[in-house]
Parts: structure tokens; sequence; C-alpha cells
């Protein structure tokens, strides 16, 4: 396996954050910060429904990182599989961030401190996450879309959308999920004061 820890050098005349910053078959474009601790690495994956044990694949391929990209404090971005795991040019990811093998970003976009993306999902230009966003394997996220904190993406989401919510729902929808919720808690509490005509009103 080729590896390379870098501390608080240049590669290739891009300036690495600080120390602790380890890249392993990354190819960063020019003018790409790293921040400390951040990693580009291998890792292998367990895939073997036929035996009990957990069972190892190597990560042959690279991970791709476009011009202008920064890259947190704490972030793991996976090498692909039989693919490169690619981070488009202008993107900025923020602390703690996971990027699963074969996942593809696309350009300028913005993914808040703690997001999780599982392997091979697909996320267009643009598209904004925020704190904390969990997203499903192999979705997509369209082109500008936006998802709200704390969501948990289960399902694709459209270019343009607004989601929310977990799961995650178009913002809309989750905004009344949430109104639907204490008017629940209402009608609990209404029962048990006055049996089923309390329900009147609701």
């Amino acid at each position: 396996m080729m590896k390379a820890r870098v501390l608080a050098s240049a590669l290739d005349g891009r300036m690495i954050g600080a120390a602790h910053v380890e890249i392993s078959r990354a190819v960063p474009r020019a003018d790409a910060p790293w921040c400390a601790e951040s990693s580009a690495c291998e890792r292998r994956y367990p895939t073997s429904p036929e035996r009990s044990e957990v069972q190892k694949i190597h990560a042959l391929s690279i991970v791709e990182i476009g011009d202008d990209v920064e890259v947190g404090a704490l972030t793991a971005i996976d090498r692909g599989t039989l693919k490169p795991t690619r981070i488009g040019a202008g993107t900025k990811i923020d602390d703690l961030v996971m990027i699963g093998h074969n996942v593809e970003i696309g350009m300028d976009c913005l993914l808040c401190g703690q997001v999780g993306l599982a392997g091979g999902v697909i996320i267009g230009d643009g598209a904004v996450l925020g704190g904390r966003v969990g997203v499903a394997d192999h979705l997509k996220i369209g082109a500008w879309a936006v998802v709200g904190g704390a969501a948990c993406v289960g399902t694709n989401i459209p270019a343009g959308g607004v989601y929310a919510g977990y799961p995650a729902v178009p913002g809309a929808e989750a905004m009344e999920n949430l109104k639907l919720m204490r008017r629940v808690r209402r009608l609990v509490a209404r029962l048990a004061e006055g049996g089923s005509g309390a329900v009147d009103g609701l």
C-alpha cells in the first residue's frame, strides 16, 4: 500500500494545514488546502454474505480532489474501490465529515460538519448539506439542492429540492409533520381529560 504522512509541509505547492494529515493514493489538484487530521486514504469493506466472518476487500482506486477544494479537520475521504472517489472543484468540506468510497461530489458544494455520505452517493453541483446530514448509499442529490441539518436522506433528491427531517422529505412537508406532532400531543391531552368528544375543533 502506498501511503504518505505529511506533517505541516507542502504537497506540490499546496500547504497542508497542520500535523497528522494522512494521504494515501489521493490526487489533489491545485490550491486544495487540508486541515489538521484530515485524511484521504484506503478503506476496506465487509462484503461477504456467504461467510460468517467479516471479509475485507481492498480499495484499488484513488481520491480525486479538484481545484480550490477545502477539507476540514478530522474529515475522512475513502478511496474508491474500482473507480475514483471524486470531489469537484470549489467544494468546501467542513470538519468531521465522512465521505464513503466511490462518492462523487460536484463543483461548489458545501458540506457542513458531521455530514456522512455512504458509498456511491452522487451529489450535483452547488448542493448544500447542513450539519449532521446522513445520506444512504447510492442515492443521488440533485444540483443546487439543500438538505437541512440532521436530516436522514433515504431517497433521491431532485435538483433544486429543499429537504429536511427524519426521514428527509420536502421542506414544506417536514414543517407540516412537525405541526402534526404538536397536534397529536394536544389531542392525547384532550382525550385524557374529556374522552372522545374532546377532539372537536382539532
